[in-house]
């Protein structure tokens, strides 16, 4: 019984107080980020990120979540294109979430093309899906079988809500440090389904500055916060960049959370691990997250060694 009464309450709660993906890398996944960050390599780019995440015990509540962005420079329009998609799944299909969004930056120069701004918009749409038949009660045994579950939604309909969704950022960039903020769905489409639910607001802020020394060395310092409802989030963290190749970084969240990271990087892409655990607060207690990211530059600029974020 304990087991149903957390598959409900999250069920329950992500119907009421929806919260968006958020990816522990926020340099793993950065038009997720800020959608100002499409185009910011300089010419292609796709990044793929694999979260897992568990509540309590190895038999309850569990979810998995997947997001790809690919975005590209155009140097005639000076502007930066990305497409991307998310999906998010609790208990095998118990409930879904798939966003698709397309952005559009564009740069302006000033100072000799030292300070980059960048504005964004951002259109998209996403389908919640909630497959009822999924949901048991111990406590209800059908009367012909008292082996048998009663499921009371098998011939129902499954629940399915969709709807379009526009967002908006802007990132200035002056040579190694980045400052950005972005709102998320500032048209607070409906995505309840169980009548009418606004998806709230999401504003993030966010900055980061790279140290890159003369040995290869490169180090990075990054924070950012959200705010969505009443959920609020909090992240620092540092990396260093070892031997051109080698990525360790060590970090913290909100309401007690400390992380890890692990990378390797070479011209044309980089893999990254990241481990978290959490004392307090919703959400999983641990939670890993594999990011990879492949980019395609000109020759000059892939010797050059640049910022995480224009990996």
């Amino acid at each position: 019984m304990r087991k149903i009464v957390v598959l409900l309450s999250v069920v329950i709660s992500s119907a009421v107080n929806a919260q968006d993906i958020y990816f522990l890398n926020p340099q793993q996944s950065l038009v997720n980020l800020n959608p100002s960050f499409a185009g910011s390599n300089g010419f292609i780019r796709n990044q793929t990120n694999l979260r897992t995440g568990q509540f309590g015990q190895v038999d309850e509540q569990y979810y998995m979540s997947i997001g790809n962005s690919f975005d590209m420079f155009f140097k005639r329009i000076n502007g930066g294109v990305a497409v991307n998609y998310l999906h998010d799944d609790v208990n095998s299909g118990l409930l879904k979430n798939d966003v698709f969004n397309i952005t559009y930056a564009q740069y302006f120069y000033l100072k000799e093309k030292q300070i980059k701004i960048i504005p964004a918009v951002q259109l998209g749409g996403f389908v919640r899906h909630l497959n009822r038949s999924k949901i048991t009660f111990e406590d209800m045994r059908s009367q012909f079988d008292r082996n048998a579950f009663v499921r009371p939604w098998d011939y129902e309909p499954v629940p399915r809500k969709s709807n379009l969704d526009f967002s908006t950022g802007l990132l200035v960039q002056y040579k190694k440090l980045f400052i950005g903020a972005s709102l998320f769905h500032f048209t607070q489409p409906d995505m309840g389904l169980w009548g009418v639910s606004k998806l709230p607001f999401r504003f993030n802020a966010h900055a980061s500055y790279s140290i890159i020394t003369k040995r290869d060395l490169l180090f990075n310092f990054s924070a950012m916060c959200a705010k969505q409802g009443y959920a609020e989030y909090a992240q620092i963290m540092a990396k260093v960049l070892l031997f051109k190749h080698a990525i360790v970084g060590l970090g913290c969240e909100n309401r007690r959370g400390y992380m890890g990271n692990i990378g390797y990087r070479t011209n044309y892409y980089s893999i990254n691990l990241t481990a978290t655990y959490k004392k307090n607060g919703l959400g999983p207690p641990f939670s890993s997250e594999l990011g990879f990211s492949y980019t395609l530059r000109n020759k000059d600029q892939r010797k050059q060694l640049t910022c995480m974020e224009n990996w």
